[in-house]
């Protein structure tokens, strides 16, 4: 834009300026993301943990992601499942993680594909904190993940081989960020997948008992 100014005409200014700052903002988002990681590392990340609803957390989140979803054509459906939707988490942090594992979901699902996020109740003898939990999934119908690629995905930068072409230019930061703030809350990201048919994050997170 700067040599060339004088002999572009508006539009291919307007262009120019748009690339100029669709990068900018890609590369704030990955110098943001960069430092995150390297504080949760060094353990320099604490929880301001709080009683909340989940279904009330999972409602706001659909509402703010359902854009993102009808833009690419995917048909993105909450299902909830549970008797009692109280948890203690940091809300903040745990909203991330659900965002950022939708977000992922919509980009590697092909048009008319689906996403769901689901709320399940898992019983006492099956849950891994010998609590009542509820296990939040988040599944597509997307391009899969292979197994050789499975057991490096939480590796900072890590790419599948498969990745979609128009995805390769993310940071590689957002499943290794996800991991270490449900590390925090003790909580372990899991992930099942089936190459050229779909994955499925999930975590448990224990229920607060009743009063």
């Amino acid at each position: 834009l700067t040599l060339k100014f004088d002999s572009l005409d508006d539009t291919e200014k307007l262009d120019f300026i748009a690339k100029s700052q669709a990068n900018c903002l890609r590369l704030d988002s990955m110098i943001n993301e960069l430092f995150e990681l390297a504080r949760l590392d060094n353990n320099q990340v604490s929880l301001n943990s709080q009683s909340f609803s989940i279904e009330d957390s999972l409602s706001d989140l659909y509402a703010s992601l359902e854009g993102i979803a009808q833009k690419k054509h995917i048909q993105l459906n909450v299902q909830f499942d549970v008797e009692n939707s109280s948890v203690n988490g940091d809300i903040a942090k745990l909203e991330r993680v659900i965002q950022n594992l939708v977000e992922n979901a919509i980009h590697y699902t092909p048009n008319k594909g689906t996403v769901t996020i689901s709320a399940n109740n898992i019983p006492e003898n099956n849950a891994p904190t010998n609590t009542n939990s509820i296990r939040i999934a988040i599944s597509d119908t997307g391009q899969g993940i292979s197994e050789e690629d499975l057991p490096y995905i939480f590796e900072p930068y890590y790419r599948s081989e498969n990745a979609l072409e128009p995805y390769q230019k993310g940071t590689g930061l957002g499943l290794a960020i996800c991991q270490r703030l449900l590390a925090l809350h003790d909580i372990k990201l899991s992930v099942d997948s089936t190459l050229n048919q779909g994955t499925c994050f999930f975590f448990d997170i224990p229920m607060e008992a009743e009063a």
